[in-house]
């Protein structure tokens, strides 16, 4: 059986979802978010901003598909200071396990500002990263 998650976003509501310490098997994830005009800034220590994204993190994904198919215009992500993260229109997994999946970016970035800037910073827009 296979299971579904959607994860979709309006700038509006700036929605994103986040799965952690999951098993995640034989299903498809997809983000379709559509971020115009939007501002996101992880700014200071430690901290988090993000907007139309999906995160995966400390789990077991197998058997599934990954679809980052995002659209982004105009817009500005920024992680400032010490160890901030900044995501608009991503999808990230980390510390996991992904085994027999595969993983798409389909994302269209127009007008896009990314910056990290300080130490240990991460920004992306319309990204899909595995760390």
């Amino acid at each position: 059986m296979r299971n579904i998650i959607l994860a979709c976003a309006v700038t509006v509501f700036a929605t994103s979802v986040a799965m952690a310490e999951s098993e995640i098997d034989k299903s498809v994830i997809v983000n379709q978010s559509q971020n115009q005009m939007t501002n996101t800034q992880a700014v200071g220590f430690q901290n988090s901003a993000n907007t139309g994204s999906t995160s995966i993190k400390n789990s077991k994904v197998g058997e599934s598909v990954i679809v980052n198919s995002t659209n982004n215009l105009m817009t500005n992500t920024q992680a400032v200071g010490f160890r901030n993260t900044a995501n608009t229109g991503s999808t990230s997994i980390k510390d996991s396990k992904v085994d027999k999946s595969i993983l798409l970016n389909r994302s269209n970035n127009q007008m896009t500002n990314t910056q990290a800037i300080g130490v240990g910073n991460t920004a992306n827009t319309g990204s899909l990263n595995v760390e």
